[in-house]
């Protein structure tokens, strides 16, 4: 008994474990690859700490030393708790337990009771490592509990952005902006925003809502009735991600704030990073709305120079003069184009 308790403050602990894992899988959009290029940077210290006591558990296993295999386990589950919490309270974007984290945590909790289950019934010694392998190296489970989840989580997904795109046909006259750009589109956004509330009904993705998921579930929880425009921010890690949430929310204008090396490891070239911001224009225009650019971004003047936009800047259409800066904040002149 003491051997199967052992085990399950392993799984414990590896439970808590997973949610860094979890935490860094969401924030790549789920992408395998993407979360897998994350990981390959993040071997260090605890890595070989955790493959230190994997053996070292192991070890205990098989010598059936059952009591100091428990207090192994009781002292690396309490370490992984105590390390789970600190670690989420100081992250910046600490994981959000939306349905899809909770169906994985279920998962996960299944698959690693289940063989603890079935070492207990069989004494398999073999059937409890594969329990500790699971529970010191939590980015397998996490990828384990993505594969046996996809096929439902592809389904729910088909239903949300249908949902999505069914609600926002239904507004009627609604207005949607598009605002994508290397740095500078939540601020945008927000300031946006704040000008269009004083005289429309305004909706916006919150936060750094802006991966296709992000942007449909703020359409199906926040739109109304009588929302007259609607606000997207639109992020990207890869060519083709500003075109996934065009696709969904058909954009009548956007904003392109900037483009420069941001997400290089993904994107690759610099090109892609211009390009696949492009997308959002090239979805604007084929919509015939209009499209500003930031024409202080050397890369977004040279990819618009015969493009029908409207552009933005210190030597744009809409360009400032007179700039002042001060502790209240700054001040300065729009010049228009005529």
């Amino acid at each position: 008994m003491l051997d199967f308790t052992a085990v399950i403050l392993t799984a414990i602990g590896g439970m808590f474990s997973f949610t860094r894992q979890a935490q860094m899988l969401q924030q790549n959009s789920y992408f395998p690859s993407r979360y897998i290029r994350w990981l390959k940077g993040e071997f260090g210290f605890r890595a070989v700490f955790s493959l230190i006591f994997l053996c070292l558990s192991a070890i205990l296993v098989f010598l059936r030393l059952d009591a100091l295999f428990l207090i192994l386990s009781a002292l690396v589950c309490v370490f992984k708790i105590n390390y789970c919490i600190s670690r989420q309270k100081k992250s910046i974007k600490p994981l959000v337990f939306t349905a899809r984290v909770k169906r994985q945590y279920i998962t996960a909790s299944v698959i690693l009771a289940a063989l603890s289950v079935m070492g207990m019934l069989s004494q398999n010694r073999f059937v409890y490592l594969a329990v500790l392998v699971l529970s010191f190296t939590p980015c397998v489970t996490v990828l384990l509990a993505r594969t046996v989840n996809q096929p439902i989580e592809t389904l729910i997904t088909r239903g949300f952005i249908a949902d999505a795109k069914k609600k926002l046909k239904s507004v009627s006259g609604i207005k949607v902006i598009g605002i994508t750009g290397s740095y500078g589109k939540t601020s945008t956004k927000y300031v946006l925003a704040e000008f269009l509330s004083q005289k429309y009904n305004v909706v916006f993705t919150p936060a750094s809502f802006n991966t296709p998921l992000g942007v449909v579930r703020t359409i199906r929880e926040s739109l109304r009735p009588d929302t007259q425009i609607f606000i997207a921010e639109m992020g990207a890690k890869k060519t083709g991600d500003i075109k996934e949430i065009c696709d969904i929310v058909s954009p009548d204008m956007g904003i392109i704030t900037s483009c420069g090396p941001q997400h290089l490891d993904t994107f690759l070239t610099i090109e892609n990073v211009v390009g696949t911001k492009f997308e959002l224009a090239d979805c604007v225009l084929k919509k015939g709305g209009d499209i500003f650019l930031n024409f202080d971004s050397e890369l977004i003047a040279q990819k618009a120079h015969d493009m029908n936009c409207v552009s933005y800047g210190t030597d744009g259409d809409y360009r400032c003069e007179n700039v002042k800066y001060s502790a209240a904040g700054a001040q300065f002149d729009i010049v228009y184009p005529d």
